[in-house]
Formats: structure tokens, sequence, C-alpha cells
């Protein structure tokens, strides 16, 4: 069954791939949450920190600006399984990667 956030994602991600200037709004908004320390102060939110920094939200309003609209995703949820099964195994391990912890690809786990 799908969360809440997975669910708010899922539908983030298809506004912005039907209407790409939503993501250019968004990013722009945030960018200017930057602080002087490098870390984006969204009041009343907690702290984020960032390896790439401001420089990674210029390239993608950059690349999203030049973006041509595209249908949305459609919900899988098989897939949604799968990944999930996924993120439980390897991500407490300190793994990353499209294996699973016992070697399983990406393929067979479908």
């Amino acid at each position: 069954m799908i969360s809440a956030i997975d669910k708010e994602i899922f539908e983030t991600l298809n506004e912005y791939r039907t209407n790409p200037n939503i993501a250019v709004v968004d990013l722009k908004n945030l960018k200017v949450c930057f602080n002087k320390d490098g870390l984006i102060a969204v009041p009343g939110e907690t702290l984020l920190m960032t390896n790439e920094g401001v420089k990674a939200f210029d390239e993608a309003i950059k690349f999203m600006e030049k973006m041509q609209p595209v249908a949305p995703l459609l919900w899988n949820e098989a897939l949604f399984k799968a990944t999930e099964f996924h993120t439980k195994d390897i991500g407490p391990k300190g793994q990353y990667g499209h294996d699973s912890s016992d070697g399983t690809s990406f393929k067979d786990r479908l």
C-alpha cells in the first residue's frame, strides 16, 4: 500500500512532467532558501545540507526551463513493491545500487 508521502512524491513528479514550469518555480523558490552556510533553511522545517549546493539548483532550473511537457507516469503496484523491498533490503545496510544484497538483479526482482 502506498504511503501518503510516496503518493505525494509520485503526484509531484507527474506535475513536473506535464508542466515543467511548475518545477522551475518550485526550484527557484527553494533556491532562495540557501543560507550563508550553504544549508537550505525553509522556515519551520529542518535545515537541509546538500553536497552539490546552489550550483545543482541552477543546473536543474536551466534543464527544466528547456523541458517540453511529457505524459504522466502510470502507477505500477508491482514495481512499487519491488522498489520498496529493495530499499528495505539494502538501505539499512548502507548499500546502494541496482542489485539486492544477495546479488539479485533488478530484472529478477520484478
